[in-house]
């Protein structure tokens, strides 16, 4: 079952992204904030366009935290929509530009 389906089955809005700290202080082999970004990117888009839209940010001259700002807003409209159009996007996120 991938990540969207599991949601949609579950009757759940996911809550991903409540602090960076919070989920280090409590769970010992949580990821870093960077990590936790790329492996939810993975679900949807290449792992190669995470870097590319990173460097992007970067090149425009943001900070790590800023970068990291707007690739979970991204994340989080991406996934919320494909969760309430019925998921059926899911499997096309990958065809879908990073910009």
């Amino acid at each position: 079952m991938n990540f969207i389906e599991n949601v949609k089955e579950k009757n759940q809005f996911p809550i991903i992204f409540i602090g960076s700290g919070i989920t280090k202080r409590y769970f010992d082999n949580a990821p870093k904030w960077e990590e936790l970004l790329l492996e939810l990117w993975e679900k949807i888009y290449d792992r190669e366009k995470f870097y590319e839209y990173y460097h992007k940010l970067e090149s425009e001259g943001k900070n790590e935290f800023k970068i990291h700002l707007i690739i979970a807003s991204k994340l989080e409209k991406d996934i919320s929509d494909a969760f309430y159009s019925g998921y059926s996007i899911y499997r096309k996120f990958n065809d879908r530009s990073c910009s």
